[in-house]
């Protein structure tokens, strides 16, 4: 005689398969990234609207669980600068901007000295943006002086996320795809959004980036709970079709409104859609480097 679970023994039974594939999942994560080099992970969006930033959080705080050394987030989207809000709430006043870290990266050469460009934002995640500094400041920041400073970031640190928002034709945007060792993109569960994205990966395309778009990670956010995946079937199969892997974070709403992420309130489906997304960008890493880059070190001193 078949027994009838009670609505709470199911929900138990469905968060006991949750937690199990979660497991797996950090288990994975973790083994493919403690011997894994410096990498850079770019996050961007299309045009028509995104999720690049909380993407970029999300990548940060979990990758960070997984990496034994340094995280470093950092908020490379001149125009907007959320990346902060999403991690850390306020700005810590003592922490230099972005912009004085680009001017002074060629002298940063030990970790301790990086740390006064980092804000701490919980645990291991550190982040670096310019929500301080004079607009002007950040407008300045040119290509060959963005290219040294992440190049010297990745030096010192074993993950860099960076998050440049809706941005492609600025420096800020070519410098950090140009850093990346893996792209993600943040796209949302609506028409103009997935639209954008198709229009964004053709002109990642036309830049000559195809081995970043082929291998990138897709991060679906579901901002209406009412929205039919399915009638948006044939627009996230060609993603599927054209990136390394779409996973989709479902509707919730301690996602929404743009402030601090308090990660242990988000739903489990959600949390795991996240974790489905990082361990796919974990074995992306753990391939060789797209390119080494190298920074001349201070005068006198080794790198």
């Amino acid at each position: 005689m078949a027994v009838e679970l009670t609505e709470a023994a199911q929900q138990q039974a469905l968060w006991g398969e949750v937690s199990a594939e979660w497991s797996a999942l950090e288990a994975a994560a973790y083994a493919r990234m403690p011997g894994v080099a410096s990498r850079t992970v770019t996050v961007v969006s299309g045009k028509g609207g995104g999720n690049s930033t909380t993407t970029a959080a999300a990548l940060v705080h979990f990758l960070s669980l997984v990496v034994p050394r340094l995280t470093v987030g950092v908020d490379l989207d001149p125009t907007i600068g959320k990346l902060r809000r999403r991690l850390a709430g306020q700005a810590d006043p003592d922490v230099k901007a972005l912009t004085e870290f680009v001017a002074d990266a060629e002298q940063v050469v030990f970790p301790s000295e990086l740390m006064s460009y980092l804000q701490v934002a919980s645990g291991r995640v550190h982040l670096m943006h310019h929500d301080r500094a004079r607009r002007a400041a950040v407008r300045a920041m040119r290509r060959p002086e963005l290219d040294v400073s992440l190049a010297r970031l990745s030096q010192l640190a074993q993950l860099v996320v960076t998050d440049l928002g809706k941005q492609l034709l600025d420096d800020c945007a070519q410098a950090g795809l140009h850093a990346a060792d893996h792209l993600a993109i943040g796209a949302l569960s609506t028409v103009d959004s997935l639209e954008s994205t198709h229009q964004l990966l053709e002109e990642l395309r036309e830049d000559d980036l195809d081995d970043l778009v082929a291998g990138a990670t897709v991060v679906l956010g579901v901002e209406n709970p009412g929205v039919d995946l399915e009638e948006l079937r044939p627009a996230i199969d060609w993603l599927a079709e054209s990136c390394g892997g779409v996973f989709v974070v479902p509707y919730d709403p301690a996602l929404h409104g743009g402030g601090l992420i308090n990660w242990n309130e988000l739903t489990r489906e959600s949390n795991l859609g996240f974790l489905r997304a990082c361990n796919h960008v974990a074995g992306c890493l753990a391939r060789p480097a797209r390119h080494t880059a190298g920074v001349p070190a201070r005068p006198g001193r080794a790198a």
